[in-house]
């Protein structure tokens, strides 16, 4: 957590993809910012997790965000 917090002002949200019983956990979401394709994989190669192994095989894909925020939306935690 605190390593990503190093990358907050490029990320819009990130947490645990679960199964259906809403405890195991099976991947990671993580949507953030970068200006290229290979800015994420320079970002990625040094990430401690997928360094680490943790990431079995990291996907990248880009997301146009279409739909206004929802104010107040997240929460503030």
């Amino acid at each position: 957590r605190a390593y990503l917090g190093r990358f907050a002002d490029k990320m819009a949200f990130a947490g645990p993809l679960t199964s259906e019983d809403g405890r195991t956990t099976v991947g990671s979401l993580l949507v953030m910012d970068f200006p290229s394709k290979v800015d994420v994989e320079v970002w990625l190669a040094d990430e401690p997790f997928t360094k680490a192994g943790v990431y079995e095989k990291p996907i990248i894909h880009v997301f146009n965000n279409s739909w206004q925020q929802k104010v107040g939306f997240p929460p503030a935690v």
